[in-house]
Order: C-alpha cells, then structure tokens, then sequence
C-alpha cells in the first residue's frame, strides 16, 4: 500500500489556519496518509484514506467535513472534524478529539484532553480521556470508559467493563456497565427531557457501585464475576495488543 506523505509545501496559509492546496486527492485516498509535524493548524475539506491516518506532533488537523481511516488515527495534537471522525482500528490523540458528528474505532478512543462528539462515541474497545467524555448520544465501548472529570451523554451509557469518572456522570438514558462503576461526585440517570422516561431508562446497572452519590436513577447491582485486581491491567493490555497489531499490519503493506 502506498505512503504520501505531506509537508509545509502542501498547505497554503488563509484565514489564520494552513488549507490543503496539495495535487492528491485526500478525500479519496487508497493508502497510508502522514502529515508531517511542525506545521500548526492544517485544514481539509474531508479526509478518507484506505490506510492509516498520522499527524505528527506540532501539527494539528481541523477537517470542514468528515475524517476516515481504514486503519488508525494517530495524532501529537488534537483532531477535529465538522462531520465525524471513524477509524476501522484505533483512534488517539495527544490532546482533544472532536467531531460534529460521531466518533467511531473499531479499537480504542484515547486522548490526552477531552473527547466530544455531536452524536455518539462508540469504540470496539475503550474510551479513556484525559478531561471529560462529552456526546450529544450514546457512549459504547466494547470494555471500559474513563475520564479524568465528567462523562456526559445525551442518551445512554454502556461499556462491557468499568466506567470511571473522576467527576460526575449524567445520561439521558441508562446507565449499564459489568465491572465497577465509580464516580467522584454525583450521578444522574434518565434526564432525557425529550421523552417520558421509564423505569428501563432511569436504570444504573452496574457490578459493583465505588463511591459518588446517585442523585438520579434506579441502582441494580448485578455483582461481579470474580474480584479480579488486575482486571483494568486485563483492560489496558487489551488496548495496547490491538495498537501493536495495527502498527504490524502497517509494517507488513
């Protein structure tokens, strides 16, 4: 699989940001994509490469449309799209990631700030950030969710593992995890004011409740399989062996 990779020369400077001006076509790209660091803001109409997607620290990318991937997307900064960002494996960024519309990996969803989206989060595997976990739907991960301050939807909450805020949580919808579930301040659960909520979407489910005050919603605890203390090392193993394989299968093209 093909490699372009692009540089200052490639970007125009208008309106205070770096505009793609480059000859290929990056809305439709079948092949690996490398923007090269150092170039601050780099703008885009819409980016989809068959490949990987990879920003290089100093640059940051802003895309008017959508950002897709067939592989990862990798970034030193911060990732923001007017439309949605989708990647087939990971999703990761030094600072933010936020997209109009969905963000979607089949693996991961990581950033060193904060993850917001205009409609839903959904990852394959985890969602950790930083700050705050922010989507104007649901957040899904296929094993756990964590941010360092608030996780916040505007319908449901649901992860296959451990959810962990280190501030407060509130879903319009339920709430449902198998692991732990722990929180520093308050809980709310079933705020949708678009509909009249019932019990089903007033629901905490949870394997084990961890500190925080539900001031909201109807807690069933379900109990946890086996006290495993390594169960978030299982977690973060898990995410790292679906980056290596990733980085492998780009190696091997």
């Amino acid at each position: 699989m093909k490699t372009l990779r692009l540089t200052s020369k490639d970007f125009t400077n208008r309106n205070d940001r770096n505009e793609y001006t480059g000859d290929t076509d990056v809305s439709d790209f079948d092949g690996h994509l490398i923007i090269g660091g150092g170039v601050g803001c780099v703008w885009f109409a819409k980016i989809c490469v068959s490949g990987n997607l990879t920003i290089e620290a100093g640059t940051y990318i802003e895309a008017g449309g959508f950002i897709k991937a067939g592989s990862f997307i990798k970034a030193g900064s911060s990732i923001k799209a007017g439309g949605s960002i989708e990647a087939g494996s990971f999703i990761e960024a030094g600072s933010f990631i936020e997209a109009g519309g969905f963000i979607e990996a089949g693996g991961f969803i990581k950033a060193g700030g904060f993850i917001k989206a205009g409609s839903s989060i959904e990852a394959g595997s985890s969602i950790e950030a930083g700050s705050f976990i922010e989507a104007g739907g649901s957040i899904e991960a296929g094993s756990f969710i964590k941010a360092g301050s608030s996780i916040e939807a505007g319908t449901y909450i649901e992860a296959g593992g451990f959810i962990n805020a280190g501030g407060g949580i509130v879903a319009g919808l339920s709430i449902t995890c198998k692991d732990t579930l722990t929180f520093k301040h308050n809980l709310f659960a079933g705020t949708a004011p678009w509909k009249q909520t019932s019990d089903a979407d007033r629901t905490v489910t949870c394997g084990k409740l961890n500190g925080g005050t539900i001031q909201s919603g109807l807690l069933v605890v379900t109990g946890l399989a086996e006290d495993d203390p390594n169960a978030e090392f299982r977690e973060l193993l898990a995410r790292l062996e679906v980056e290596v394989a990733a980085v492998r299968e780009a190696l091997a093209q």
